[in-house]
């Protein structure tokens, strides 16, 4: 019974580790010499903010009036695989998201449902960007699938 804890763990170990190798790349040189390379990815996350929806366009005025850096797309890039402590971007972004969602949400009076999608028209692959290990997770993913683009998609 106590294998079973193990063999748990080495599976775990096996898993992240291939995800690691997928996120690298090597090469020879010609004269025997094996380089690794971590490749920068860059993934770009939109708002996708329904400005036709006036709480939502106030709400993403707001944000740009009240952050000189927001404009609707949030670039993130990282080398290798990503890690929790490197997120805060994606975070902001999810918190930029949220702010417009809780506006239509408010402004409507129903409830207003915040997803992410690999496609703005919300038919590609689902992800979740709604806590650091939930947005690592995801972006592990999008590196394997050589996904770059992030859509917001609120349905109300």
């Amino acid at each position: 019974m106590k294998k079973l804890p193990l063999l748990f763990a080495a599976s775990l170990l096996l898993v992240s580790l291939c995800f690691t190798g997928c996120l690298t790349s090597m090469s020879s040189n010609g004269s025997g010499n094996v380089t690794v390379s971590n490749p920068t990815v860059t993934v770009n996350l939109y708002d996708n903010c329904p400005t036709e929806d006036l709480y939502a366009a106030a709400a993403q005025l707001t944000l740009k009036a009240t952050n000189s850096n927001y404009n609707g797309v949030t670039s993130f890039s990282y080398q290798g695989t990503p890690t929790i402590s490197a997120v805060g971007p994606v975070l902001g972004y999810y918190a930029s998201c949220e702010t417009i969602r809780l506006a239509i949400e408010k402004g409507h009076g129903t409830k207003c449902k915040l997803t992410f999608n690999t496609q703005a028209d919300g038919k590609g692959v689902a992800l979740d960007f709604s806590n650091s290990s939930a947005a690592v997770t995801s972006l592990l993913y999008m590196a394997v699938y050589n996904y770059t683009n992030v859509f917001a998609i609120y349905t109300f």
